[in-house]
């Protein structure tokens, strides 16, 4: 059992429903008020594999932050191209910093090479993490930077200031 505010709320069994293969109770667990309930629940869609992927991409379109972020975590480690554009779209919206980060580290872990031409224009975005992220995932990705400029930016995104001094005037 676990008290919050006042409130007792049984800890549901992650790991029957995930047995279970009881997609939609992990799902209506990323919004369990015990954040490790939430997070044990995304680590398990994550581990049902392919067969999570539709009801994690209609996930995708909650309103609420936290089952938007589990589905972006258990999509990012399942690494079916099938949630590479709805990720792509999360990243260029001007939306929660925390889910726009998280959507740019699960195109790095799913691998697919669709994804870089939307992620080196976020080495110059404002935000220094969600640069940081973008520089994590292109990386995952094998993106080199083929010019000057791009390679200042994934420099300055991986905050890897000696290397910046090193380029000189560029």
């Amino acid at each position: 059992m676990t008290r919050l505010h006042g409130f007792i709320s049984a800890v549901p069994d992650i790991g029957s429903l995930k047995r279970a293969g009881d997609l939609q109770s992990l799902i209506r667990h990323l919004n369990h008020t015990d954040p490790s309930v939430r997070w044990h629940a995304a680590e398990a869609l994550g581990a049902c594999g392919k067969t999570a992927v539709p009801l994690l991409l209609e996930a995708l379109k909650s309103r609420i932050v936290p089952v938007r972020l589990g589905a972006i975590e258990a999509l990012g480690a399942i690494g079916d191209r099938r949630a590479v554009d709805p990720l792509l779209a999360i990243t260029g919206h001007q939306g929660m910093l925390e889910v726009r980060l998280a959507a740019v580290l699960a195109l790095g872990e799913i691998g697919s090479p669709d994804a870089v031409p939307l992620l080196v224009p976020l080495l110059r975005e404002p935000n220094r993490y969600l640069r940081y992220g973008a520089a994590i995932a292109l990386e995952q990705l094998g993106w080199q930077p083929d010019n000057g400029d791009d390679t200042a930016f994934l420099l300055i995104a991986r905050q890897d200031w000696g290397a910046v001094r090193r380029l000189g005037s560029a």
